[in-house]
This record gives C-alpha cells, structure tokens and sequence, in this order.
C-alpha cells in the first residue's frame, strides 16, 4: 500500500495552513511528521482522512485518487490525541464496533478483538468501561480499535501526549510491535522530538504549513538542510555559529546564522 500527498495547499481565511506539500508514505514505515505547534502536521494528517478537502493538490491511494470520498470510504484507521473512546461502550464494544457497523460476521468480530486485545495486553479490561481505565490501557484500547480495522493506512495524531514519561517509554514500543504486524504505512504526528527520532522509519521536518526536510532520523541530525532542522532536532540542539568573512582590506564582519552560508 502506498499513500501520496501531492501538492496539497490548504487555507484556512487568509493563513496558507499547508504549502505545497508532496510526501509519499510506504507499507511497514513509520513516517514522522515532526514540527511546532501550527506548523500543519495535524490539517495534513486531516486531509488524508478525508475530514478535511485541500484547495489545491491530490491525495492518492495505491494510484488512485480520493479527493472528495468520504471519511468512511478511505479506509483509514485514526488513533486521537484523547483516544475518542465511547464511555458508555465496554472496551471489547469500543475496539468491535466499527467491524459492527460494517456488517462483519459475529465470530470474526470475535476472533480479532480477542487477538488483538492478547497481542496489546489488555484481555482482562474487555469489559471495563473507559472510565475504569488509566491513560496507558485507554492508550492500548485506541491502539487495539485501529489495529482491528485493517486499513490502508494509520493516522496517529500525537496519540502519547496525555501519557506520563514512563508510559510514553511502553507505549513507543508498543508502536513499535504493532509495525511488525501490519504492512501498511503509519503516519505519525508529534512535536516531540525524542519520540520522531526513536520511533520514525522516515520523518517529514515541518514548519509553517511547509516541508522543511525529509529524511531518517540520523539524516535530519548529521545532515541538516538549514538552521531550524539543525536546531529543532537533536538534544541538546546544534549550536549554530555566525560565519566570519574577511575582507580584502583586512577587516572583517560577521554573517547573519540564517544565511545560506551563515552557519556551520
């Protein structure tokens, strides 16, 4: 499975939110979209669930292209930064019911709620509610719910933040194995640095609704392409020296660090 943006530009009024954005996302990979808050990680991720529809550009699924099909008829599991569970559902109904609403056979619905719920440890919680449930095992549950889809696609919208560090640690790996069960693309949004770089099979540096860089993780850190890659990724960040340029009459003057050459 392949999934292209291409030359996606979204408005929202007057701000450009997104800006000509061409990435392309492959089966097995994680992808990154790293960047600041605003920066339209999130309207891009929108945009390829079909929640939102660009002004300008393409988005495309194994060739073919979804411009104006409806969010339901992408096929595109999403996992929210607030895990969007229905309380008053049990978790086996929360993770069944979009098989449910598809007309999915009773023991198939079954089959994989159970496998599922085994390979992400919560079998014992299928039938708490939500409310009963710390924010790590509601994390599992939203992971679970996507998973059961088999999609074409997962969309995760900074789907650790409400987590406490330890959590974050588990929760990454959790990602982590659910990658080597599926073989589709996952596209993942964070502004958090640590998680792009120990998570991302590639990542998308992104600022003002722009594509900054692409790359794998020790790409962006080895090989920046300009200041706010080289400061925004790694810890601490790269300290960026003004250049010192001699003139012929001996004299010198410094060049500002965001130049072409105006840093090192």
């Amino acid at each position: 499975m392949v999934v292209e943006v291409k030359g996606i530009t979204k408005y929202f009024g007057e701000t450009k939110a997104l800006d000509d954005v061409n990435l392309r996302f492959e089966d097995g990979e994680i992808f990154v979209l790293l960047g600041p808050s605003g920066c339209g990680k999130t309207t891009l991720l929108r945009v390829i669930a079909g929640l939102l529809e660009p002004d300008r550009g393409e988005v495309v699924v194994n060739g073919k292209v979804v411009n104006g099909v409806p969010p339901a008829d992408r096929n595109v599991a999403m996992v929210f930064q607030n895990y969007a569970l229905y309380p008053h559902m049990t978790v086996y109904e929360n993770i069944a019911l979009n098989m449910k609403v598809r007309g999915v056979r009773r023991e198939v619905i079954d089959e994989k709620v159970r496998r599922v719920a085994k390979v992400l440890k919560i079998e014992q919680l299928l039938f708490k509610r939500p409310g009963q449930l710390s924010g790590g095992q509601a994390q599992r549950v939203a992971l679970a719910r996507a998973m059961v889809r088999d999609p074409s696609v997962y969309l995760m919208d900074e789907p650790l933040s409400n987590l406490d560090a330890k959590l974050r640690v588990e929760a990454r790996a959790e990602i982590k194995r659910m990658k080597e069960m599926v073989n589709v693309p996952i596209v993942y949004v964070t502004h958090d640095q640590v998680e792009a770089m120990s998570l991302g099979d590639k990542v998308a540096v992104m600022n003002e609704g722009r594509v900054l860089q692409v790359g794998t993780p020790l790409e962006l850190y080895d090989r920046p392409r300009n200041v706010f890659v080289a400061t925004f990724v790694g810890n601490p960040p790269m300290n960026v020296i003004p250049q010192i340029a001699f003139s012929s009459s001996g004299g010198s003057r410094s060049h500002p660090p965001w130049g072409n050459t105006g840093w090192e």
